[in-house]
């Protein structure tokens, strides 16, 4: 008999909520025949109970670290795995932890930076790249549609006063295009969404036409006026987004696991990159930025560093992606599916 194989869910409530975790877990679940036997928590592995069970180990831990190592029931994968900078000196600095990804590698590693840090430490790893970039082997969709989604994208923040009037006038002399833009963005034109609306007009109007930020569908991937009943709907969601970035003509995001998998499904994904946005999230990105058309966001203005013919992009823009990512897909494909195999030896 096969052992019985799991899946990662994540922690649950107000801002918690992060539908591209789920997505994540949906690129683990395609090497898993689409379902897996048990839900198991990021947060909680060494509480696992239950009978022996494989796990592919692939996202960002952890928030509590001082929950690791797993327990012994859990027969883990890692691919795809990102140790936080939150989290490295808990693992680094615990024996036990050490010995316990010592005993399970080679680990393979979402971004440069962690197989660095491992690896400075003793422990075999490598960079493998991310497991959402296998996506289009299930959610792909050659039918492009005349659609484009700004995923949480970063804009200038609204400070009192000088800014205010700026936005202001904005508001004033786009009004009808605000408007439009606020109502899609947020689902409101009262003044305070009118106004972050002419912010987010004011970063984004030198570099896209009126037509596409009008016509745009806004997504957020943490959004905490959003609700789930269960894990299973957090799964319904996170392939319902695939589906849309899927079709995309193209994407813009600051979401990690919105660009990865438009470009693993064959989406032009335009990652927008904040220059200032720590080293808790800049860790993530040392292998990954790469593959990406990055635009850096700094001081609430945008610079592109990639090139496009013509002057504004609009919906005809021709964009592609880097092919960089086609040999980390074939070469995380080709592990986990050797991983899986083993697991019915």
């Amino acid at each position: 008999m096969s052992i019985k194989k799991g899946v990662l869910i994540y922690e649950s409530g107000f801002r918690k909520d992060n539908v591209g975790d789920y997505v994540q877990s949906l690129a683990a679940l395609q090497f898993l025949g689409g379902k897996a036997d048990t839900y198991l928590n990021r947060e909680l592995l060494n509480e696992y109970t239950g009978e022996e069970i494989a796990l592919i180990m692939n996202g960002w831990f952890t928030h509590h670290p001082k929950n690791w190592p797993p327990v012994k029931n859990i027969l883990p994968f890692f691919i795809s795995f990102h140790l936080n900078v939150l989290a490295q000196e808990h693992f680094l600095n615990t024996p036990q932890i050490v010995d316990y990804l010592k005993q399970h590698a080679p680990i393979g590693c979402r971004d440069r930076k962690t197989a660095e840090v491992l690896s400075a430490k003793g422990i075999d790893a490598y960079f493998s790249g991310c497991l959402t970039l296998t996506l289009g082997e299930t959610y792909a969709n050659p039918q492009k549609e005349r659609k484009v989604y700004f995923v949480d994208t970063k804009y200038e923040a609204i400070k009192r006063d000088s800014s205010l009037i700026g936005f202001s006038w904005i508001l004033l002399t786009k009004y009808s295009t605000i408007k439009t833009i606020s109502q899609r963005r947020s689902g409101f034109t009262n003044l305070r969404w009118m106004i972050r609306a002419a912010s987010f007009y004011k970063t984004y109007s030198p570099y896209f036409t009126d037509e596409v930020l009008t016509q745009a569908e806004y997504v957020k991937h943490a959004d905490p006026l959003k609700t789930y009943k269960d894990e299973d709907e957090k799964f319904e969601y996170a392939k319902e987004l695939l589906g849309k970035y899927a079709k995309a003509a193209f994407v813009v995001t600051s979401r990690v696991h919105c660009a990865l998998p438009s470009i693993g499904m064959g989406t032009p994904a335009i990652y927008v990159n904040d220059l200032n946005q720590g080293e808790v999230s800049e860790c993530r990105m040392d292998g990954l930025l790469e593959l990406f058309n990055v635009i850096d966001f700094e001081d609430g203005k945008l610079t592109p560093r990639f090139k496009w013919d013509g002057g504004k992009i609009n919906f005809d823009t021709k964009l592609s992606n880097s092919p960089a990512y086609l040999k980390l897909k074939q070469d995380l494909m080709a592990k986990v599916k050797a991983f899986v195999t083993r697991l019915s030896d």
